[in-house]
């Protein structure tokens, strides 16, 4: 299943709280933030030993999508963890395939 997703960091690695990334199968992705073959801020963290957890997923997501969160920031207002009452996983409506004015995201 491709998708993007929300990476929470259990402590904040100087600025940064959470990761946004987006991956052609997430089984096989997510994982890899753990191993020294995820993204570099991820690496740094685990050479910090900070942990994190899976924050939101967004099915159908497309590099668009990370791209719009990643420059529009606010990782948390997204994050089931910093906001216990959204679902863990959120499929992206056909709308955004379409206009991002129509995304409630």
């Amino acid at each position: 299943m491709r998708g993007v997703y929300i990476l929470h960091l259990d402590t904040p690695l100087e600025h940064a709280r959470h990761y946004t990334g987006f991956a052609h199968d997430l089984a096989e992705r997510i994982p890899l933030h753990g191993t020294s073959r995820g993204a570099r801020i991820m690496q740094v963290c685990q050479e910090r030993g900070i942990t994190w957890r899976l924050g939101r997923i967004f099915e159908d997501g497309d590099r668009r999508l990370e791209r719009r969160f990643k420059k529009t920031g606010h990782a948390a207002a997204r994050c089931a963890i910093c906001n216990p009452t959204l679902d863990l996983t959120v499929a992206v409506p056909y709308s955004y395939e379409r206009t991002t004015e129509d995304c409630p995201f």
